[in-house]
């Protein structure tokens, strides 16, 4: 039997409609709320738009000890008259054994769905919105973009795969690789085990972090940091390709990178979450070795950008790697006015080592 998960989202601070994105096995669908379509139920009408009201406070980081419901229950009773009417569309699973690629996950068969008032007046009637106009934009960056063009990827990035090429890595069977968003991938015939991160349409951060991992590769090859230092690093891109009677046109969709075994899957791998389960002698290893790679990033000309705990790795032997260079900073660990500078990177592990030096174990404090 299918199952059918909530991914995600999308309201606007403009109106009150809600768009709630469903996965399951093979499909996607789109699940269109719209307040005006419930105008002739006061009853629904009121109740959706305090559900819509949830979904956007907790979009804005709001929480409401008062709500009877979360976000995440929100969504789900959202979705729930929709069921019965996916389990006819959806395409039915594949045997186990079945191998998927990256390609399965990023172009699934998708539906648009819509919320209706049913005759009676007081239920929803879904219905099924029939279209050949995608809902959304394919996911990724066209390299004819100028920002994508003045990179150079193809002087510098040896690597280069379609998304048919990228293989998902077998789960722990619990979940389904399809229902979850793909990190953990496979190239070059399964020999090569790689960490991917997707690009959104029109994702700003792309050439940034790009450009970041250009200038780490120039610096390794020019001997001024070692291959050695506890960074992330960019193993290849994955580019699909369009195609009309126009012509074609190549699209960047991601980066992998080599993989690095984590201590704890996901985000509980990272500092900000092991470090509080950590002894102090450990984590007085790891401010060193933060600071280290850090100055050797600076001597080299290069800026770590967003740091913070978040953005530290700890890989399964208890060392800590620096990850994501898209720029950017967060709030309480890099000033604002120091953003994506030298400063900014001292002045954040400064508060890093303070932190893991402040830290009680057993006690988690962001």
């Amino acid at each position: 039997m299918q199952t059918f998960r909530v991914t995600h989202w999308v309201t606007s601070r403009h109106n009150d409609e809600c768009e709630i994105v469903v996965r399951c096995i093979g499909a996607i669908f789109h699940i269109y709320w719209f307040a005006r379509d419930l105008t002739a139920s006061p009853n629904l009408l009121t109740h959706y738009c305090e559900s819509v009201r949830i979904l956007k406070a907790a979009s804005n980081g709001e929480e409401f000890e008062n709500d009877a419901e979360s976000d995440v229950e929100v969504a789900e009773r959202l979705k729930q008259p929709f069921v019965s009417l996916m389990r006819e569309l959806a395409p039915r699973p594949m045997p186990s054994a079945t191998i998927y690629h990256l390609h399965d996950y990023l172009y699934p068969k998708w539906f648009r769905l819509q919320a209706t008032l049913a005759e009676d007046g007081k239920t929803i009637q879904p219905h099924q919105i029939r279209t050949a106009q995608p809902p959304h934009l394919p996911p990724g960056e066209y390299m004819h973009s100028p920002a994508i063009i003045n990179l150079k990827l193809e002087e510098w990035v040896e690597n280069w795969y379609s998304s048919s090429q990228v293989e998902l890595a077998p789960t722990d069977g619990i979940e389904h690789p399809l229902l979850h968003t793909p990190s953990r991938v496979l190239v070059d015939d399964q020999r090569t085990v790689c960490y991917f991160k997707g690009f959104g349409p029109g994702y700003r951060g792309t050439t940034r972090e790009l450009a970041a991992f250009r200038k780490l590769n120039d610096a390794i090859a020019r001997g001024l940091i070692p291959s050695s230092l506890r960074v992330c690093r960019l193993h290849g891109l994955v580019r699909d390709t369009d195609y009309n009677s126009s012509g074609s046109w190549s699209r960047l969709v991601g980066m992998l990178f080599i993989y690095i075994k984590p201590k704890c899957p996901g985000i509980l791998g990272t500092l900000q979450y092991v470090a509080p389960d950590t002894g102090a002698a450990l984590r007085c290893r790891w401010a060193d070795d933060i600071e280290a790679t850090v100055q050797s990033l600076h001597a080299a000309g290069c800026i770590w950008g967003d740091a913070k705990p978040g953005n530290v790795l700890v890989d399964c032997e208890d060392n800590v790697w620096l990850i994501d260079f898209g720029g950017g900073f967060t709030s309480g660990w890099v000033d604002v006015e120091q953003r994506e500078t030298l400063q900014g990177d001292l002045g954040a592990v400064k508060k890093i080592r303070a932190w893991l030096e402040e830290l009680e174990v057993g006690i988690l404090k962001h």
